[in-house]
């Protein structure tokens, strides 16, 4: 299925936001908390809103878009970063409206919990305390998956870190690390890390794989222990 590749437009991300609370939102629950009620309009607009915060303030930051040439429909959408320097000398925000505004939220806690220590395990790998490219998100629409839209986009950014000569690094979800889509494009495993709550009578839980393409002509990087961290 042909796909055009096109930088994302600001009036995209209302396009955008519908991708993510179809293709993802239901089994993101994080993504619940963060872009609260998405099955409506309002809800929609404020994703949109909140996903195109800073939109053309940085070069360096890349939203692409796949579009179906035959219906003209976006199909799958991301976000690329080129980090010209190491990115992880500063500290980033975790707390605010993106993690609702209930502070005694059991669910906002333990996500703040995760993306504060999330940055810091990230931190401690050397492979990207350098120059890089990051997949900061990768969305497809369930109409299009399996076809050749979010591989065109994954190939956008490695093509561009080739040309740059620099490693591309994700966080994979679990579902997209058993498929091994990212494995076929040169992606190795760092290490895996799960955050689970133990406040919660289920332990709800929490898992990422940290993946890295080295830059051509560099080793693969090395395999960490798997991280376990623990909120009670």
């Amino acid at each position: 299925m042909p796909f055009q590749i096109a930088p994302i437009e600001n009036d995209d991300f209302l396009g955008v936001a519908q991708i993510l609370h179809r293709g993802t939102h239901d089994s993101e629950p994080g993504f619940a908390l963060i872009f609260p009620r998405m099955e409506t309009p309002e809800g929609l607009a404020k994703t949109a809103s909140i996903l195109s915060t800073g939109y053309g303030k940085n070069d360096d930051i890349h939203w692409i878009k796949a579009v179906d040439e035959e219906s003209g429909r976006m199909a799958s959408s991301a976000c690329w970063i080129t980090y010209p320097h190491d990115p992880y000398n500063t500290s980033g925000t975790f707390t605010g409206e993106r993690h609702g505004d209930d502070e005694s939220n059991p669910l906002r806690q333990f996500f703040e919990f995760f993306y504060k220590d999330k940055w810091l395990q990230r931190s401690r790998f050397e492979e990207v305390r350098r120059p890089h490219c990051f997949l900061l998100v990768l969305w497809t629409d369930p109409d299009f998956q399996r076809k050749g839209a979010a591989t065109a986009l994954l190939d956008w950014g490695l093509n561009k870190a080739d040309e740059l000569g620099l490693a591309c690094f994700l966080e994979a979800s679990p579902r997209a690390h058993k498929d091994g889509f990212y494995h076929k494009r040169g992606f190795c495993d760092i290490a895996a890390g799960t955050w689970i709550d133990e406040r919660d009578p289920d332990h709800f839980r929490y898992k990422i794989i940290w993946m890295l393409r080295p830059a051509k002509g560099e080793e693969p990087p090395k395999r960490r222990e798997d991280q376990v961290h623990r909120l009670s």
